[in-house]
Formats: structure tokens, sequence, C-alpha cells
């Protein structure tokens, strides 16, 4: 900045008269001033605000009831909790890197593309792997790597992410069984069918795709990325409202 004042009373100098080259020279330190003390004085109210909010978010304890919510008979351990208090989009650190599951999930979401794509993607897919290296620390201890290893196995409860809130509901099996078949048995909203529909269905999409690429109103490309192969029955899956009475599922 003041490198710049310089330069520019040199140059007023020479076109102006010393008098107002020496009052705009005034004008500009005093604007200099200014504008600095104002904007430290800002800078250092805001330090001043997020150190008491640093204060205060250390002085009041987290309250991690809510975090998880047990509606199972079965209680949960304190590694148990631990791990699951981390929330659903946490990510343990693998013991090794899944390359089977990496390729095969890879091939499935090529298997349409044109064989040249296919090429490269497979071509980078492995270049990435093969430079790919585990993080050098775990992000969970070994006693919660143990205890998310038995939840995994206990086939009596399910864990899911609730309905609202950022949180895990753990419940028995059966209850939830109980519960969406109640739900399920509403037939004004479900109906039950008496034989597998879908492989019709599919015939019938494939056979118009069919159609339109006959008639050049889609290119072989587009045929082979909308055309259906092992429709597989849809799945049913209900959220659970921890937060109203008799924890009812819902269906989203």
């Amino acid at each position: 900045m003041k490198t710049i004042l310089d330069e520019s009373t040199q140059r007023l100098s020479r076109i102006v008269s010393d008098d107002i080259s020496s009052g705009m020279s005034q004008f500009f330190k005093h604007r200099c001033h200014s504008v600095r003390t104002t904007i430290e004085a800002r800078h250092a109210k805001k330090f001043t605000n997020l150190s008491k909010e640093t204060d205060t978010d250390q002085s009041t304890p987290i309250n991690k009831d809510n975090w998880v919510v047990n509606l199972s008979n079965k209680p949960l351990s304190s590694d148990e909790r631990s791990i699951l208090e981390k929330g659903p989009k946490f990510a343990p650190t693998p013991r090794k890197i899944p390359t089977k599951d990496i390729v095969a999930e890879v091939e499935a979401a090529i298997v349409r593309l044109p064989d040249d794509t296919k090429d490269a993607i497979r071509t980078s897919t492995a270049s990435i792997l093969h430079r790919a290296s585990l993080p050098l620390h775990n992000n969970i201890s070994k006693a919660e790597r143990k205890a998310l290893q038995s939840l995994k196995e206990d086939d009596s409860r399910l864990i899911m992410k609730a309905d609202k809130g950022n949180c895990f509901v753990v419940m028995d099996r059966s209850d939830y069984n109980k519960k969406m078949e109640v739900l399920l048995s509403d037939h004004l909203t479900y109906q039950l069918v008496q034989e597998y529909p879908f492989a019709k269905i599919e015939r019938e999409l494939n056979h118009r795709l069919l159609d339109l690429k006959k008639k050049k109103k889609i290119d072989q490309s587009t045929y082979r990325k909308l055309r259906s192969t092992d429709a597989v029955l849809p799945a049913i899956r209900g959220s659970i409202k921890h937060h109203k009475p008799g924890y009812p599922p819902y269906i989203g």
C-alpha cells in the first residue's frame, strides 16, 4: 500500500502544483490509515466472537442420547453404541482394499456401454486399483471393530436409519416384521398379486424397444442401454418414526 501511495504521489507531482500534490498526499495517507483501522477492528471483532463460540462449545456437554435409539430387548454395549454414534455416513477404515467387489460393481455398471468405452473404463479402474493403498491410521478401535462385526452377525436385530434425524434405530427383527405386515395389510394402498408379473412386463418393454429400433426412432446404443434383462423383484423397506408413539414404520 505504501509503495502504491508513493508512486501515485510522484505521478501527481508532475501534473499538479506542489500545494495540491501535498494536500492530496495527506488525504490519501489519512484515507489509508482509516481503511486499515476499520479492517483491523473488523478482524478483531470476528476473532473475539469466534473465541467466545469455541469456549461455549467446549463448556457445553454433547448429549448423545438421541444419536442411537435402541428399541430392541437387548441392551447395546458401550462399544456397540460408540460405533453406531458415529452416524450412518461414517465409513470404517477397511482392513484390505475390496478389489473383487469394486471390479464386480464396475462390470455391472458398464455392461450396456460400447466395447471401446468398456475397455477404457477397465484400464482406468485397473490403474487406480494398482496405485491404491490403505490409510495409515484406523479410524476405529479394535473393540469398536469387534462390536461392529458382532452387530452384523446378530440376525435377531435390525439397524436402520431413522425416518428423521441423522441417527440409527435398533429394533428386534420380529417387531419390525410385525409392523411392516400391519402396514402392508392396508388393501386400499397395497394389492396382493397372484403371480410374478415382471417377466411379462420385461418382455413387453423389450418388444417395444425393438420395435422403436427397427423404425429407427432409437439407435443401437440407446436400445442396449434401455433393454431390460433379469428383472429383479423390488424390495420394500420401512424407516422407523422413533419420535412418534408406537414407533410406526414409514415407506418413502
